[in-house]
């Protein structure tokens, strides 16, 4: 992650580059009876979603990489800034009721009643 030191004010933004990785890279039982691709096939399918960025959504496949790679990330991006927000000190219930920041204010407010 990249975390610049604050010029002025009180406000620090960050970029944050997520990586995929599989839980076990390794299927010993797979690979000892013969499947040596299916043994590695965690690893490479979970790595998938952050090799490359902005796959061709033409076909399926592209449309369903396209999904998961937006679901990490923003998974990714909403557990941080959880993780940030209980580090301050702050709790769930805080986190919800926070306003938005300023980059968020150039965005229409939601249809949805709250």
């Amino acid at each position: 992650m990249i975390r610049p030191s604050p010029v002025q004010g009180q406000h620090v933004q960050y970029s944050a580059l997520w990586k995929a990785e599989a839980v076990e890279s390794f299927d010993f039982q797979d690979f000892n009876v013969g499947n040596y691709y299916g043994a590695v096939d965690e690893k490479v399918v979970s790595e998938t979603i952050t090799k490359v960025l902005y796959p061709n959504d033409e076909p399926e496949v592209g449309k369903r990489l396209r999904l998961a790679q937006q679901y990490f990330f923003v998974s990714c991006s909403l557990q941080d800034m959880l993780r940030i927000h209980g580090l301050m000190g702050g709790s769930r219930r805080r986190f919800m009721r926070r306003p938005p920041s300023n980059s968020m204010t150039r965005i229409p407010p939601s249809p949805w009643p709250n």
